[in-house]
């Protein structure tokens, strides 16, 4: 059975923020970036978006995967399959494929409102009706995509003085979050009923990195809140921004990431 990773950039960076890497990733003299799987003895490249890679299991001579961007959703495509069923790691029972001809087709939408290293198995019905020990003891037809997808921006945006935003969904920890000015000029994030993250974090202010001590989100669960505050020292006049990351601490899935923008403050 055939492992390749794919990662899934779904979105760009904003303001210069780059997008976070799970553990496992380094970036070579090249400046490109791989993947180091820490179980295996070499390095394996990333299939990135807009590039594809060959299932050697279920593909024969000239079946591939491919990672596209279609009207906004990121998708898999893989044809000419030999195998006819699919599951991901969020499905209870694999699904069938669409048949064309003798062959498959495999068309995945990839959902990015769940960021983090998922799977993709691709089978023969004989693969997928077996046990998890059959399947190691005995040689299948199958391939597995492994593909990371990294967590979206929320945007607030603060004008001027005596700025509040709305409540903004935090897609990765569950919850909600807003921004508010204090007296001080400092800014207080609030943030609401918050189940799947820990730990909330400042990364980046105006473009550097800052090493910040994070603080632990204590409170958790519906009609829970945290305050945290972003220090005025943090906080530039006229236009900048400070980018925050909300995660599950011991976990390479980040919750989300979040860019306060400051506009015309003063």
């Amino acid at each position: 059975m055939k492992k390749i990773l794919i990662s899934a950039f779904a979105i760009v960076g904003v303001m210069g923020c780059s997008t976070p890497k799970p553990v496992g990733w380094e970036e070579n003299h090249s400046g490109t970036e791989k993947f180091r799987d820490p179980a295996a003895d070499t390095d394996t490249d990333t299939l990135a978006l807009g590039g594809q890679v060959k299932l050697e299991k279920c593909g024969g001579k000239d079946g591939v995967a491919r990672m596209i961007n279609q009207n906004g959703q990121t998708m898999i495509y893989a044809k000419n399959l030999e195998c006819s069923k699919y599951q991901d790691d969020e499905m209870r029972t694999s699904k069938r494929m669409t048949e064309d001809g003798e062959k498959f087709t495999l068309a995945y939408e990839v959902d990015t409102d769940k960021p983090g290293w998922h799977e993709l198995e691709i089978g023969s019905k004989n693969y997928f009706d077996a046990s998890s020990s059959d399947r190691r003891s005995h040689e299948f037809k199958a391939d597995i995509i492994r593909f990371y997808v990294p967590p979206r921006v929320v945007i607030l945006d603060l004008y001027g003085s005596g700025a509040e935003t709305y409540d903004y969904d935090l897609k990765g920890c569950k919850g909600k979050i807003y921004a508010k000015r204090a007296k001080d000029y400092s800014v207080n994030i609030i943030i609401k009923d918050v189940t799947r993250c820990n730990t909330f974090d400042i990364v980046r202010a105006n473009g550097e990195d800052l090493d910040y001590s994070n603080q632990p989100i204590r409170h958790l669960g519906e009609n829970s809140s945290n305050s945290f505050s972003i220090p005025k020292k943090f906080i530039e006049f006229g236009a900048n921004g400070v980018e925050l990351r909300l995660y599950k601490r011991g976990s390479n899935q980040y919750g989300d990431r979040v860019l306060v923008r400051f506009n015309n403050w003063r």
